[in-house]
């Protein structure tokens, strides 16, 4: 009662609390469900942005059940969550999407879903590892490759934190550094990529560390990888890690759906 300003505000926080009993279930809830059907489970133990899916689904369900109008459920909901999305917001305003705000929700949403979809069956079937390990590196790669960075390094936190082979690891790691250097700049991994220690790793691995510094002689690595069949043309027009030297390449900054449509770009 103490948190209410008067005996009207406690009395509309239990009626929208009992509301929500009957139109919608809260992420901690659904959370507390994981844990008893999934064996331990928590979506908190993964490494997302939590406060950005709490702060997420609240609002959602305000937008659905209350036209976006804040109300004491809302605030309730984000009580513990520090910064921007605290937003000082109060009963009674309106909350909007736009599309900074949805792109980075929606980034968050997928990383958990997938990071879920494996958790479960890693725990569930135990014999099929590698098939989810599998399927967690196509997942990331597809992120990477659409420009999703923050799903890229979420699910390449995640990735580290499995038992992977080692090339499914060096495949999470390099992916991860790429979508952090396209998001904050080169300088963010710098140091984490020249302490990577390459040594024992086949070439077609290997030549990602001189690609990610941007070395001199990262050109010349690609082009001998190329040669020996362990990297494609149709590879270097569509991984992001070779965007700051595909056009040594292709010709092009970037592949087009022409370019694509014709099969792999020859080397120039």
């Amino acid at each position: 009662m103490i948190e209410f300003d008067t005996m009207g505000d406690a009395r509309e926080f239990l009626i929208e609390r009992q509301v929500s009993k009957l139109l919608y279930e809260s992420i901690d809830g659904w959370d507390k469900w994981l844990k008893r059907a999934g064996g331990g489970l928590s979506m908190t133990d993964l490494p997302v942005d939590w406060p950005v899916v709490r702060e997420g689904f609240a609002r959602r369900n305000l937008i659905v059940h209350a036209d976006g109008i804040v109300n004491h459920l809302y605030l309730g909901s984000l009580k513990g969550v520090q910064g921007p999305l605290k937003g000082g917001h109060q009963v009674g305003d309106k909350l909007n999407v736009d599309e900074e705000y949805l792109s980075g929700f929606l980034q968050e949403i997928s990383a958990l879903g997938r990071m879920l979809a494996v958790s479960v069956g890693l725990k569930l079937r135990k014999n099929d590892r590698l098939s989810f390990f599998r399927s967690l590196n196509s997942d990331t790669y597809r992120s990477l490759t659409s420009g999703h960075w923050r799903t890229t390094i979420t699910l390449s936190q995640y990735a580290m934190t499995c038992d992977l082979p080692r090339a499914f690891r060096v495949e999470a790691q390099t992916r991860g550094w790429v979508a952090r250097r396209e998001l904050f700049g080169v300088d963010s991994i710098k140091s984490e990529v020249e302490s990577w220690d390459v040594s024992g790793l086949a070439e077609e691995l290997a030549h990602r560390k001189s690609v990610l510094l941007g070395s001199a002689d990262s050109i010349d690595r690609v082009r001998n990888v190329i040669k020996s069949e362990k990297l494609t043309p149709f590879d270097v027009a569509v991984d992001p890690l070779y965007a700051h030297i595909r056009s040594e390449f292709l010709g092009i900054s970037s592949p087009t759906d022409e370019s694509l449509g014709r099969g792999s770009p020859e080397l120039s």
